[in-house]
């Protein structure tokens, strides 16, 4: 099982995602800094979220 590489959480996958998490999906995905970066939902909605305020790279 992966787990988060953020905050070590085993990652589950759920086909229904908030808008949040599919922000967050999309920045990790744009990031080049880490090629094999896995982000559990929660990790993955707070960087949707700080995207959406600004805060994102």
């Amino acid at each position: 099982m992966k787990t988060c590489s953020n905050c070590g959480q085993p990652i589950q996958e759920n086909d229904m995602e908030n808008a949040a998490e599919i922000l967050g999906g999309l920045q990790e995905a744009s990031t080049g800094e880490v090629d094999d970066q896995n982000l559990c939902q929660a990790c993955k909605e707070e960087l949707g979220m700080l995207s959406l305020m600004g805060f994102g790279e």
